[in-house]
């Protein structure tokens, strides 16, 4: 009952955040966020090498590879399948969010935007899709997962939302919204789902 309080807490939360942020980046680029965009997106482009790799846990391609190897090592079907439903879902729907905020790509509101690998001028900025996907398998993979496993799991989400930001791809509200979008799409699978895994690694710590 607590594990289903919590995901219901999480997912009235990301709404809330995915909410404001998405009424605030339709109509303002508040200071702090170009300045927050500007600290990140400027630093040395050998980072872009790096952040390359675990930015693609937030691509389309994904949840299907991460639902296989969750299945495998996990032995439980309700969070393979949940991987998958969740973060293709976030992928599909924030195209849907972006068309209705209508906000530019970084370029297109701050000059100097550097582009660094992975990053894009085309399309919509809010939210980010891959920030999206990446704290939707997050969120789905949490419950299964030992404390350490969990730190893990939302850390790798945050790496790709900060990826986002540095390759000039997304402005720090865009991964906001993605982040919220995916937790509360993550957390509503858990609540009408079995909340306790079949077969998860157990938590000894």
């Amino acid at each position: 009952m607590a594990e289903r309080r919590d995901d219901i807490w999480g997912a009235v939360v990301a709404a809330v955040v995915l909410v404001v942020t998405s009424i605030v980046a339709a109509h303002t680029l508040p200071a702090w966020e170009r300045h927050l965009f500007e600290l990140i997106n400027h630093r040395n482009g050998v980072i872009a090498a790096v952040l390359w790799l675990p930015m693609q846990l937030g691509a389309a391609f994904a949840p299907p590879l991460i639902a296989i190897a969750s299945y495998v090592l996990l032995h439980d079907r309700r969070v393979a399948i949940g991987v998958l439903v969740a973060g293709l879902a976030a992928w599909y729907t924030a195209p849907v969010v972006k068309e209705w905020v209508d906000r530019p790509r970084p370029a297109a509101l701050i000059p100097g935007t550097i582009i660094h690998a992975g990053g894009t001028t085309h399309g919509l900025g809010y939210p980010s899709g891959h920030a999206a996907v990446a704290f939707a398998i997050a969120t789905v993979l949490a419950p299964a997962l030992p404390r350490t496993g969990r730190i893990i799991a939302y850390t790798l989400a945050a790496v790709v939302a900060v990826a986002r930001i540095y390759v000039g791809a997304h402005l720090p509200l865009d991964v906001i919204g993605g982040a919220a979008l995916g937790i509360l799409i993550g957390s509503v699978w858990n609540i009408i789902t079995r909340r306790r895994p079949s077969g998860g690694i157990a938590d000894t710590t």
